[in-house]
């Protein structure tokens, strides 16, 4: 099979030659799709169009038209995602979506090797369905991605909550247990964890987890500066530069 004959269908005009076969870019990456082929093409050739598809196709479907029947997915229907089709592509992602679903709530219950005793879609399936869905998308220059499909993708990079996106909202936290306390030092009063854990509606084991040792008392000590006795956010000519910011605006304008 030529690499012309990657797909069963008309080639589409994107990563294409004159003749509307392939151009050399693309065949090129097409024959070693790796990310060090794909690098150096990119890299030498910052203006060319390399179309990147290498999964999907009728033959790839005829393969897995059992695996996909044992979990109750028509061949008839998926292929549609072969062709872009935005809502096949939206059907299927909700369908898997569902699917991960289920399965924790089956291991949440005790059940155990769910995908061997057919509870369960292994995760290698949901991602041949991603993969397949995003090359149909590459091919057909169809780029305008379905929120369903995001959602499903972002389930498979580590949820909703990777650990960059916790490790800043922890700082935030921490950043704001330091500030509360800071405030009630400047009104005289020594804070302590379990009292900032009260403020935030948190277990005083989770702000202690926060702080290393004597860290919550230099963090006050710092923030205590930003008060004054009554607790009030010090000026610290803000509000004259506010002012002077609208001044030159209007003049400005």
């Amino acid at each position: 099979m030529t690499v012309e004959d990657n797909h069963p269908w008309a080639l589409p005009d994107f990563g294409c030659d004159l003749d509307g076969n392939f151009n050399v870019l693309t065949k090129a990456y097409k024959r070693n799709p790796t990310i060090e082929n794909y690098l150096t093409l990119r890299r030498e050739n910052p203006e060319g169009e390399i179309e990147v598809a290498i999964h999907g196709g009728i033959d790839q479907l005829y393969y897995m038209e059992s695996e996909l029947a044992r979990y109750g997915i028509s061949a008839d229907e998926f292929v549609s995602v072969f062709d872009a089709d935005n809502h096949a592509i939206s059907r299927f992602s909700l369908f898997f979506m569902e699917k991960i679903v289920e399965a924790r709530d089956l291991a949440k219950a005790g059940q155990t090797q769910l995908v061997r005793r057919g509870l369960a879609v292994p995760d290698k399936l949901i991602d041949w369905f991603i993969t397949c869905s995003l090359d149909a998308m590459s091919y057909y220059d169809q780029l305008e991605m379905n929120r369903d499909l995001i959602v499903l993708i972002r389930e498979r990079l580590g949820g909703p909550f990777p650990e960059y996106e916790t490790g800043s909202e922890i700082h935030q936290k921490k950043q704001n247990a330091a500030i509360m306390g800071g405030a009630l030092k400047a009104q005289g009063v020594k804070p302590s964890l379990r009292q900032i854990a009260k403020l935030m509606d948190v277990a005083p084991t989770t702000v202690m987890r926060w702080f290393e040792p004597g860290e919550f008392e230099t963090a006050v000590e710092r923030y205590a500066k930003w008060f004054n006795p009554d607790g009030t956010l010090r000026d610290f000519g803000l509000n004259r530069m506010l002012q002077t910011n609208k001044s030159a605006q209007r003049e400005s304008g």
